[in-house]
């Protein structure tokens, strides 16, 4: 405890200095004022092809419950799981994988996202189009009435392919891409209609391939329930551009589908920064943004890494290989808790002397979510050289005291790659408040390259 005390009082020391020298970023959060339901993006995950071990994820059960996912999203399904085989002339698929997949993804809490990929052995090379369109329908068709139909769970996703406009992950043509989609959905839809069809979990948003899809589909009155594409635009506002291109591009069509983002991550290349704080700055920013933009679903990828020749590699998951948490995890961790509507937030600088600058150019932002009593508010710095202060002020709130816990993820804090502790998500500082006419303030220390979450509740 006195150990808590002395770090909260070196925080405390270290935002004050900080606030003297260049001011400090004023935000205002309003309890009273909703201005949106809060869709829980943050419980959204993801995994790829890392092993084709059906019990891959087993050991990560338990802290993967922690986060409260809603959907995961994974893909290889129709080359790792559902083992197709030709026997006396017979085609015949073996399940089992695909269920123990299906059941550790349940025992998470969780709902799988289906992406039908890749190509079974026995129509062709993996990533190649299927040299038996009949045979793929028909063992889409029996995919999704064994998972929907005998194993009554109600999935309701389903994606056509991974990035086929890469050549590492489709060797065909968009033409027979499109192919591939007519004949899927009718085989989805035949064995299951009440569920959600779209793709391609295209690599960015490639206006060529993207809008044929769309086009393919309105001319031939196909579903497209969603278009999902990956982001790892490196920055959370680059996404906005790709989400207005779709949306003015449903619109041309006369579409309505749902946008899924399923996956994202810091950088698509091996980086140090997938490890560490970086991950979970780029995590907060992106969770905001999309929030903004009103994605329906964003899975992150992803849940855990493939073995490597160390424990941190640069490579993309929650976890390493050998089961350890890192900085991403406990972003996702400071966000499981949010409920409630997104509430009134807004930012500018305050300059030594009281003048306050509307708009703030201070690379800091946040969300604040809640609801009754209890509300969350994370902020983030995405500067690579500047600390900041943030002088938190909140209104609407009730006469009764409220507690302020504050949570840091940074170089120091929450950050096992570089510390080299597991300690959790590291609380730094708590206070108790008694709001005056209705508001709170509390100062938040946000060094270069950090995430803070502020949870509020009754004292």
């Amino acid at each position: 405890m006195r150990k808590l005390t002395v770090l909260a009082a070196f925080v405390a020391l270290a935002a004050v200095c900080a606030g003297s020298a260049m001011g400090s970023i004023a935000i205002s959060v309003d309890v009273s004022k909703p201005i949106g339901v809060f869709n829980p993006l943050c419980r959204d995950f993801a995994q790829g092809g890392e092993s084709a071990d059906p019990e891959y994820l087993k050991p990560l059960i338990r802290p993967m419950r922690a986060l409260k996912p809603r959907l995961i999203r994974f893909d290889h399904v129709m080359n790792h799981f559902a083992k197709a085989s030709v026997k006396d002339g017979r085609v015949t698929v073996d399940f089992s994988a695909l269920d123990t997949q299906l059941d550790i993804i349940r025992a998470m809490g969780a709902q799988p996202l289906m992406c039908i990929a890749f190509n079974p052995a026995i129509l062709g090379e993996t990533t190649s189009p299927p040299n038996d369109l009949k045979v793929w329908e028909d063992l889409v068709y029996r995919l999704v009435k064994h998972v929907n139909g005998e194993r009554k769970l109600g999935v309701e996703y389903w994606e056509i392919w991974n990035e086929p406009n890469l050549n590492v992950f489709w060797k065909g043509s968009l033409a027979q891409f499109l192919e591939l989609y007519r004949v899927t959905e009718k085989a989805v839809l035949g064995a299951d209609p009440s569920v959600k069809f779209g793709g391609a979990g295209f690599y960015s948003l490639p206006a060529d391939w993207a809008r044929a899809m769309m086009e393919h589909a309105k001319t031939n009155k196909l579903r497209m329930d969603f278009i999902s594409w990956h982001d790892y635009s490196g920055g959370g506002r680059a996404i906005g551009g790709d989400v207005a291109n779709a949306r003015a591009w449903m619109k041309q069509l006369g579409l309505n589908s749902e946008i899924i983002i399923d996956e994202w991550n810091h950088d698509a290349k091996l980086n140090p920064g997938n490890d560490n704080h970086n991950a979970a700055v780029h995590i907060a920013n992106m969770l905001c943004t999309m929030a903004e933009l009103g994605v329906d679903h964003a899975p992150f990828f992803e849940i855990k890494d493939g073995s490597g020749e160390k424990r941190y590699w640069g490579r993309w998951g929650l976890f390493t290989a050998d089961h350890h948490p890192k900085a991403s995890y406990y972003a996702f961790l400071g966000f499981a808790n949010m409920a409630g509507s997104r509430l009134s937030f807004s930012v500018s600088r305050k300059l030594p002397g009281d003048e306050v600058v509307a708009k703030a150019k201070a690379p800091i932002g946040g969300m604040a979510v809640g609801a009754g009593k209890r509300f969350d508010v994370v902020l983030y710095n995405t500067s690579k050289k500047q600390d900041e202060t943030v002088d938190l002020v909140v209104s609407g709130l009730r006469k009764s005291a409220v507690a302020a816990r504050v949570f840091l993820i940074d170089e120091s804090h929450s950050n096992p790659a570089l510390t080299g502790r597991d300690a959790g998500l590291e609380q730094v500082d708590k206070q108790t408040l008694l709001p005056k006419n209705g508001t709170a303030r509390i100062k938040v220390w946000l060094p270069k390259r950090s995430v803070a979450f502020v949870l509020w509740s009754a004292a």
